[in-house]
């Protein structure tokens, strides 16, 4: 079982990992997908708090 601090870092580190896919999306002008991974950002920023 994770502790408080592992389940933490894990969804800031996945967090961290999907707003580069969103960056990437958005300069290629992928504008919808990088819409709804900046979506699931937010949510596992949340998680997170």
């Amino acid at each position: 079982m994770l502790t408080k601090e592992e389940h933490i870092k894990y969804w800031l580190n996945t967090a961290k990992k999907d707003w580069r896919a969103v960056q990437n999306m958005y300069k290629s002008r992928d504008y919808l997908p990088a819409l709804f991974f900046a979506h699931l950002v937010l949510e596992k920023l949340c998680k997170a708090h």
